[in-house]
């Protein structure tokens, strides 16, 4: 049964830990640290079914090199308790085969990492010898910096938002669910607290910890076993209840309903992308977003324009210097000014007045449209979790309904008719009865 699990944890200075170990530990190659003199040598660790790079279409040669790259991030940082990377650590669905699995880890990159601009390190890990066969996991380390010319820029702070964090997990939850349902796997994951998915009665599962666990795969029972154990069979009859209720509960629903009723329900329910794109929430937002990002687009126009109108006067200015040496000359020397290099000359004034004016309102367009599109990618993100989780329940309750027809079809079949007594009467005789007597 596939499990979720998405995490992000800082690999910081301050815990003596360092991007070019961490790098080299989890692809299972040499690293030499440049900054510290150190080499992290683990050619020979085992487990590591694939490692590569993933970077914005834009980056340099430099960054497909492991040992480049991380030394360059390690060089970057100045202070002694620098964070240097991010660790996202995700489990992978066991159920599908190495190939899906990669494709969707670097889907799921593409769209939520290299597409803002960090560097993806991805190392795939295969299940430990002695583990659960089924605990196949990724480790992903991502840059903390955006990419200058030719080396790392400025820190990035955006992406340390929760919110981010948040639409990370329900992003890889939907795409996970959205694999599993393509192959025809009826195992589902979901990212949301107990609570969240209305369950909040069922006990969270005990870690075991390291040395528990190994005395469990060599077959000595624990306390801390036998008490996961005893959870997990609680946890499943829970699940399993609460399934009973809900089936017992839609039955009765359905049964009450007309069959009319019960058709229009069977119908097949609007898709997520379809009640996403008329969701009013979302047109708001997206109308908010555009505006803003129109805003920016009006404001660097109006910078061109204003640096076109300071080019030709400059370039006016050359001309005529050119073809009116003497005078140009008296009008520098103050003796006799020239109506036209005067003109020119407060063009191209206006024309820097213009781009002082127009720089401070475009930073302040920039910054205002980057957060309307945190603020439509996280509503989007939200409402996109709604609507799946309203979009299954309406797949589940159509097909029920189409059951329920099909039975209520097959009763009416099977039910013996009841045969008239006497002759039967003709239509003439039916409409002389109908007919109002005078």
């Amino acid at each position: 049964m596939a499990i979720f699990h998405l995490c992000a944890k800082m690999i910081g200075r301050s815990a003596g830990r360092s991007a070019t170990a961490a790098a080299a530990y989890r692809a299972g190659c040499r690293i030499e640290d440049a900054r510290t003199g150190e080499v992290f040598d683990y050619t020979r660790r085992s487990g590591v079914r694939e490692a590569f790079i993933l970077a914005p279409a834009d980056a340099p040669a430099w960054v497909a090199n492991r040992a480049a790259l991380w030394n360059r991030a390690e060089a970057a940082e100045k202070r002694k308790d620098a964070q240097v990377a991010r660790e996202v650590e995700i489990s992978l669905p066991s159920e599908l085969p190495h190939e899906e699995r990669r494709r969707l880890v670097v889907e799921f990159i593409q769209s939520e990492f290299v597409v803002q601009g960090m560097v993806a390190d991805v190392a795939m890990h295969a299940p430990g010898r002695e583990g659960d066969k089924r605990n196949e996991h990724a480790h992903i380390l991502l840059t903390l910096r955006a990419l200058a010319t030719d080396d790392f820029g400025q820190k990035n702070r955006d992406w340390n938002r929760t919110e981010l964090l948040e639409r990370w997990r329900a992003r890889w939850a939907a795409m996970v669910n959205e694999r599993l349902a393509a192959a025809g796997l009826d195992s589902r994951i979901d990212h949301r607290s107990l609570e969240a998915q209305g369950i909040a009665d069922r006990p969270p599962t005990e870690h075991l910890g390291p040395a528990a666990s190994a005395l469990e795969r060599r077959g000595i029972d624990t306390e801390r076993g036998e008490v996961a154990a005893l959870l997990r069979e609680r946890e499943q009859v829970l699940i399993d209840l609460a399934d009973i209720r809900r089936q017992r509960q839609e039955h009765e629903e359905l049964a009450a309903m007309q069959t009319w009723e019960l058709r229009h329900l069977a119908e097949p329910p609007t898709g997520v992308a379809d009640r996403m794109e008329a969701d009013p929430r979302l047109m708001i937002s997206r109308a908010e977003r555009d505006s803003a990002k129109q805003r920016v687009e009006d404001l660097k126009r109006e910078m061109l324009n204003a640096k076109r109108a300071q080019a030709r006067a400059e370039a006016d200015s050359l001309v005529w210097r050119r073809r009116h040496r003497l005078r140009a000359w008296l009008h520098d020397q103050r003796i006799l000014r020239a109506s036209a290099l005067v003109t020119l000359a407060r063009a191209e004034t206006e024309a820097w007045r213009d781009q002082e004016r127009i720089q401070p309102l475009g930073m302040t367009a920039i910054k205002s449209a980057r957060n309307m599109e945190h603020k439509y990618e996280s509503l989007c993100s939200s409402v996109e979790e709604e609507h799946a989780h309203v979009y299954e329940t309406d797949i589940r309750r159509s097909r029920a309904a189409a059951a329920e027809i099909a039975r209520r079809e097959r009763e009416a079949a099977a039910a013996p008719r009841l045969q008239p007594r006497g002759p039967v009467p003709t239509p003439r005789q039916d409409e002389l009865r109908s007919a109002p007597r005078p």
